[in-house]
């Protein structure tokens, strides 16, 4: 209401409850602590929870103080909220500080009991083809864990903290979560992370996403980004190394991977090299493979690959 949004404002300028006459209901003290939380002000949110305001009460983007807290790394206010105002602790604010590389968060997040399991819902456009008519259509929903944000973003040390706890994952969550983990790493070249990935017993190294393609498919086709010299893609976290995918499928041919796969488009790992100019890791396949020299070099010179 306007009236009530006009309070809050007068609240949140006076910083001070007492003086001001209180005729809001705890819906109404609820956005006001909201506010008061995204503006730091420590007085009036003690003020508001004594008048009885709702401290999981969600912003217009449905985020709780705490997961503000866990997005901005704000560990005091964090503290704050889990110590004096009882906040519920879900897993979507472990998401959050997960995905922005806050450890010190996590840590205090997952001594809190917060889920390992839970998942945020991203759906993706798919173009279908129907006669004399395209229809746009939402047609995939993944479901992405802390660990598969942790993985995506490249932050190591929360990979390894979240999977020290790998006895609080549901098996079935578990294996998926794993499972789009390996993706994400064999794909953006990283090579620490997938070697700790590779240490958990149920992981699945012949994985394929939604186009069929393996691990070692996806390091080996995006391989050329580890010569990237003068531009880092705007995922890589901004302490990080190149990619390196050639040490990827070093680690993943380590585990006797199938070379012969072929994802929806009848392309194999050594095509997608190929077909990439990721020469390196081509040559590395070829030597897996058992090809003599000469053939691997007059392949290489030629790329007489003919690609479907």
């Amino acid at each position: 209401m306007k009236g009530d949004d006009d309070t809050i404002a007068l609240l949140l300028k006076e910083s001070v409850g007492d003086s001001i006459r209180w005729h809001l209901d705890v819906k109404s003290l609820s956005r006001a602590f909201v506010h008061a939380f995204i503006a730091k002000n420590s007085t009036l949110m003690v003020v508001l929870l004594a008048r009885g305001a709702e401290v999981n009460e969600a912003d217009s983007f449905a985020r709780t103080p705490l997961m503000i807290a866990a997005q901005r790394g704000d560990i005091e206010q964090a503290r704050f909220l889990l110590l004096n105002a009882n906040a519920c602790v879900d897993g979507k604010a472990l998401i959050l500080a997960s995905s922005r590389g806050h450890l010190e968060m996590v840590d205090l997040l997952l001594a809190a009991g917060a889920d390992v399991n839970a998942t945020t819902h991203k759906r993706t456009w798919s173009l279908i083809n129907a006669p004399l008519l395209q229809l746009y259509s939402w047609f995939s929903i993944e479901d992405k864990t802390a660990l598969n944000y942790a993985v995506k973003r490249g932050h190591a040390e929360i990979v390894d903290k979240l999977l020290q706890n790998e006895l609080a994952y549901h098996q079935s969550t578990k294996r998926e979560s794993l499972n789009r983990a390996l993706i994400y790493a064999s794909k953006r070249g990283f090579a620490e992370i997938l070697k700790r990935l590779l240490t958990v017993r149920e992981i699945d190294v012949e994985v394929t996403d939604s186009s069929q393609r393996t691990p070692l498919m996806r390091a080996s086709e995006n391989g050329h980004i580890e010569v990237m010299k003068h531009h880092t893609p705007l995922w890589l976290p901004t302490n990080s190394h190149i990619p390196k995918h050639s040490k990827i499928v070093q680690l993943l041919l380590e585990r006797n991977v199938d070379m012969n796969k072929k994802c929806k488009k009848g392309t194999t790992a050594l095509m997608y090299a190929l077909q990439k100019g990721n020469k390196d890791i081509a040559r590395m396949l070829m030597v897996h493979a058992g090809e003599q020299e000469v053939i691997i070099e007059m392949m290489l010179a030629l790329q007489v690959f003919e690609l479907k």
